[in-house]
């Protein structure tokens, strides 16, 4: 199965960053049919397992509770928009946001800890919180001036992202996009 680990992105934050895509889309015309994340699948993720037999998901399910009753709940301050791996030849734009107090490395770290064996098939990229807004088709140029115009737009709204929990997900790619299934969801604190 492919699953992931993530912070469900709040509903405030999803009208922002839809406002976002619209405000870039109205600068980029050529933005307009590339791959953009509906809002309500927008997510921080935390862990993503490629593949992850069947087997493993009810042990990591009971793990990751565990793992989420240690950690307090936190926030993440918003960065900036940013285009990826640049501004020439762009594959995706991101909200990046700020680990400030570590906390949201810590609670990496603390869910790979527990995910043992399962974990050989997980991502092992350094944590990097981020919110995927939009996936090119092919490489494309996006206007620096664009980006820091929604960067303002976005950064106006002066708010933080709230981490309160956790949710597992199964992920199973369609020829419409992928399709997200909460396996379970975890208070950060308990």
């Amino acid at each position: 199965m492919r699953c992931f680990l993530a912070v469900p992105v709040e509903p405030a934050w999803q009208l922002t960053l839809g406002s976002a895509r619209d405000l870039i889309t109205r600068a980029e015309p050529s933005w307009r049919r590339q791959k953009w994340v509906r809002p309500d699948r927008m997510h921080v993720t935390l862990q993503f397992f490629a593949e992850l037999p069947p087997s493993d998901v009810m042990r990591l399910c009971e793990a990751y509770a565990h793992a989420a009753a240690r950690l307090a709940p936190f926030d993440l301050l918003f960065s900036r928009i940013e285009a990826t791996p640049s501004f020439r030849r762009c594959r995706l734009i991101w909200a990046r946001f700020s680990d400030t107090d570590g906390a949201f490395a810590e609670a990496v770290q603390t869910f790979r800890s527990v995910a043992g064996e399962a974990h050989s098939g997980a991502s092992e990229k350094r944590p990097s919180p981020h919110v995927t807004l939009c996936r090119a088709r092919q490489p494309m140029p996006l206007s620096e001036g664009s980006l820091d115009a929604v960067t303002s737009m976005v950064s106006a709204q002066g708010r933080s992202l709230s981490v309160p929990c956790a949710t597992f997900y199964e992920s199973r790619l369609t020829p419409s996009g992928p399709v997200y299934r909460p396996l379970q969801t975890w208070p950060l604190g308990g």
